[in-house]
């Protein structure tokens, strides 16, 4: 198997595509024919993907544009009074307070930062934590730090998401905390906001040891995030997309690792000749 010191090949994206998308270019040439899984990684699976996504679009865009669309809720759909309530007294987790975090004004972001959150049990303090997910907290206090080492796997994994829209030295030293724990999906979580070149090593080290995800799920998430820390790159790093292409139980991930490697002529020849080869 090639590593990810092999050479960049300057392939046009849509080069690529022909290959990879079904009647488009060699691989479907013959009206008929049977698309055999392409070479990709340690493993053989289907790369081939829809038209549209051919695009510059992102996965996740694609991905909610193939279902039906659904309109966007109002402000008046979470009243602050509602969310309180939810967030003080139910005994499960609150589904849309996510939504209701992102449209809150300021002022109401503050009102839900400052409840005494220590006193929340465990589904309390996921909905606190929920309520800020897609925002980060009005300002990072060190009382929340705790959050992240909490005995409850629920309320961590909401820590730690909600936490990563906040770049802070104690939050870089607890994301090697957590990893020293062996939760490499939160490590990865925390992080990928906000990581450093020389970070990009112990993420792939993490992430490519043997049991680091307990099912697809877990990988998935931690390549989803892997993504968006790849194409905030100014610079990017091929490791971080080589290793999604090579492991990604999700094909679209592959194309869209495919797609950044490509739009930013780092895209190996091994790659390039597994996408472009006619099985």
């Amino acid at each position: 198997m090639p590593d990810s010191a092999a050479p960049a090949y300057p392939l046009e994206k849509a080069a690529v595509a022909r290959a990879l998308v079904p009647g488009h270019g060699r691989a479907t040439a013959r009206a008929g024919q049977q698309r055999r899984p392409e070479r990709h990684g340690d493993g053989f699976a289907d790369v081939a993907f829809f038209p549209r996504a051919c695009s510059t679009r992102s996965h996740a865009t694609v991905r909610w544009q193939e279902q039906d669309v659904v309109p966007m809720r109002s402000r008046e759909a979470f009243p602050l009074e509602q969310c309180l309530e939810q967030i003080l007294t139910s005994a499960t987790p609150v589904q849309g307070l996510s939504d209701a975090g992102e449209l809150a004004t300021p002022d109401e972001r503050r009102t839900i930062a400052f409840l005494d959150f220590d006193k929340l049990g465990p589904a309390g303090l996921v909905n606190y934590l929920s309520f800020f997910d897609r925002t980060g907290f009005p300002e990072i206090w060190e009382e929340h730090l705790p959050l992240l080492s909490h005995l409850d796997e629920e309320v961590r994994r909401q820590a730690h998401s909600t936490m990563s829209h906040h770049a802070d030295p104690e939050l870089r030293m607890a994301a090697y905390e957590t990893l020293a724990r062996g939760e490499v999906l939160n490590f990865v979580t925390l992080l990928h906001r906000h990581a450093r070149p020389v970070d990009i090593g112990p993420m792939l080290e993490a992430v490519s040891a043997p049991g680091a995800f307990a099912d697809d799920d877990e990988l998935r998430s931690a390549v989803l995030r892997l993504l968006d820390l790849a194409g905030e790159q100014e610079t990017i790093d091929p490791r971080i997309l080589i290793w999604i292409y090579k492991h990604s139980p999700c094909r679209m991930c592959r194309r869209e690792a495919v797609d950044l490697m490509a739009d930013r002529s780092v895209l190996p020849r091994w790659i390039a000749e597994e996408c472009l080869a006619l099985q």
